[in-house]
């Protein structure tokens, strides 16, 4: 974090490669604002939380490199990014973690969910609509633009209620 502010707020634009241990992560920042942020399948705020986690690592900045065309635009102050990286990581890590193997997928069980029900929240939502995609829990966890455990939550309820099971990829 305190590498990427002074950079960002130093250098008018550019792009940080981050690396820890066969991970790679890429920030581009241009004139104080972050303005991308990727790692492997997460992009944004959950890339940095994920590159947040590394204790150690390497990285390279290339000045006035901007992001990939295809890039999702982040588009926040620095600052701004960095805290909200850390209120996402602050959230998931209080108390255990609940028990979901990041490699299993959910089965919507169609004849439980009623998706005009007021009862579901915006993440259970995002959860049907990533589980009906077949995307696995990990994916999940990096495309939904919310604490890790709000996520998992997410999902426990909505196995609690019946409306999705999960399957493993055994």
């Amino acid at each position: 974090a305190d590498l990427i502010l002074s950079f960002g707020q130093c250098v008018p634009s550019g792009r940080f490669t981050l690396m820890n241990r066969g991970e790679v992560g890429i920030v581009h920042v241009a004139n104080g604002m972050m303005m991308s942020a990727q790692m492997g399948a997460a992009i944004g705020i959950k890339a940095l939380v994920r590159m947040a986690n590394w204790e150690d690592g390497n990285f390279e900045f290339h000045a006035n490199l901007g992001p990939d065309e295809d890039a999702p635009v982040l588009g926040l102050p620095i600052e701004a990014a960095l805290i909200e990286a850390a209120r996402f990581v602050d959230e998931s890590g209080a108390g255990p973690r609940p028990p979901l193997p990041g490699d299993a997928g959910l089965r919507i069980e169609h004849s439980q969910v009623d998706l005009r029900d007021p009862a579901l929240g915006k993440i259970e939502t995002q959860v049907l609509d990533l589980a009906g995609v077949g995307l696995a829990v990990d994916r999940m966890r990096d495309t939904i633009q919310e604490p890790d455990r709000a996520i998992d939550e997410a999902i426990l309820r909505l196995i609690d209620e019946g409306i999705v099971r999960l399957e493993s990829t055994d």
